[in-house]
């Protein structure tokens, strides 16, 4: 795998591929988590529960503290969080990465014990 054309280091095939996977898992996540949402929504809208007493009943205790809807708020704001995650986790590495290169490059032109 050559190494792609971006602003931050190259992570290697172990952590690119990984990362990719993380990518690709969360993009399906995300795809599939805004069908389910809709489909819980739409469910809602149509308050198969009923109007008699038991589906009146069971409505109340089922939307108790909008549970249905902070779910899906809840959800969402959680499945973006593990799409960002493999960005974020990109980043974090590259710049770990550039760090030790920045370290590594500056205690070779110190002097050492020996040189002295």
């Amino acid at each position: 795998m050559a190494p792609p054309d971006r602003q931050v280091l190259y992570l290697g095939p172990v952590l690119e591929n990984g990362i990719s996977q993380w990518d690709t898992m969360s993009g399906s996540l995300r795809r599939e988590w805004a069908t389910a949402a809709t489909t819980i929504k739409e469910l809602h809208d149509t308050a198969p529960w009923g109007d008699g007493p038991e589906g009146r009943a069971f409505a109340r205790a089922y939307l108790m503290n909008d549970g249905p809807s902070r779910l899906v708020e809840t959800g969402s704001e959680l499945v973006e969080h593990i799409v960002d995650a493999g960005s974020r986790l990109r980043t974090t590495i590259a710049t770990s990465r550039a760090t030790d290169a920045a370290i590594e490059s500056d205690l070779s032109r110190r002097p050492t014990v020996l040189d002295i």
